[in-house]
């Protein structure tokens, strides 16, 4: 079944509009779904990928995951902080098996996947090798709490575009989608940054694409919701050498969630970097009930869109916890 939008929240509806209607019921291993398989999705623009339905708008669980990615780490320490739920796939070790950061920037202990299709897309523009592989065979041959649901990740270059082409074996409409292409956009423009490219379109191939059980009255919810204007809230990515900046702001990030001082205002960064960890910074304040800390970095801001998230998230944590707050006596944000 093939879904193209121009975003997001458009191409979420066609699919849950398409699982409702034409879905098979299937027992899968985590329990009872609604599924198509065989679907092709094409995200026309790929910066269009926060969503600004109420229900959908998670930028700052997206952001966390993206973070978790680019750190190359699988230790759920650090994305239970955005995404308490992943805690249930760590193996005895505190690693989850499944995670993608490892096997991006270190597959099989040694190779720097990200950094080599770089290389190779410099090289050669026209290239069809530029792939990054996440599923391994090693994935099947013990049972695992967690394994990759993507298994490969091609950028192609084409009259100085770059697309993305995404395959995955499942992939979970309603928890997994959101988050995957927001991330994955976000790796394709992190690519076409670095190399100087326009960004063309994102494709992404699921065999298994499935609604759980659990979730279909609220993916029917969400249908019946308002949808707001459709321009994009994120602005282009600087033109620059990613793997330059990479260690600067996973440094920032872990900072901002393990509660250490820093002043990003001095951070050698661009504002577009600094406006993702302002964001973070948002969110682990208010997740330490820190209200001033939120209001005074969300002031900051330097991409004013955002604030759709920043405000709502505010004014949720004001009117349900204004007995156990760190205000100092600052004013609140207008909302």
């Amino acid at each position: 079944m093939y879904f193209r939008e121009d975003t997001i929240d458009d191409l979420m509806r066609s699919v849950y509009d398409a699982l409702l209607e034409r879905g098979k019921s299937n027992c899968a291993t985590k329990g009872s779904t609604t599924e198509l398989l065989g679907c092709n999705l094409v995200l026309n623009n790929p910066r269009a990928r926060i969503s600004r339905s109420e229900s959908r708008g998670k930028i700052f669980s997206c952001l966390g995951e993206l973070l978790w990615y680019l750190s190359g780490t699988g230790d759920v320490s650090f994305i239970k902080h955005y995404i308490s739920k992943y805690e249930k796939c760590a193996e005895d070790n505190g690693v989850i098996n499944g995670a993608y950061g490892p096997r991006i920037f270190h597959m099989h202990d040694k190779h720097d996947q990200l950094k080599n299709i770089l290389e190779l897309l410099k090289e050669r523009s026209t290239t069809r090798r530029a792939v990054i592989q996440l599923f391994d065979a090693s994935d099947i041959q013990v049972n695992y709490k967690d394994v990759p649901c993507t298994l490969t990740l091609q950028f192609t270059v084409r009259e100085n575009r770059l697309d993305l082409y995404t395959m995955m074996r499942s992939n979970d409409a309603y928890l997994g989608l959101p988050h995957d292409i927001f991330c994955f956009t976000m790796l394709q423009e992190i690519v076409a940054s670095s190399l100087g490219c326009d960004l063309g379109k994102y494709h992404h191939f699921v065999v298994s694409l499935h609604l759980y059980d659990k979730h279909i009255e609220k993916v029917k919810n969400m249908q019946n919701e308002g949808y707001m204007a459709t321009h994009d809230l994120m602005e282009p990515m600087p033109e620059e050498n990613f793997i330059s900046i990479r260690n600067t702001i996973l440094e920032c990030e872990n900072k901002i969630r393990t509660l250490q001082d820093i002043d990003l205002d001095n951070v050698q960064l661009e504002d577009y970097w600094k406006d993702i960890l302002r964001l973070l910074q948002i969110y682990t304040a208010l997740d330490n009930k820190d209200l001033r800390t939120a209001i005074t970095t969300a002031r900051k801001l330097n991409n004013t869109q955002y604030s759709i998230f920043t405000d709502s998230r505010i004014k949720d944590f004001t009117s349900g916890q204004r007995q156990d707050i760190k205000t100092d006596r600052v004013k609140p944000l207008p909302i």
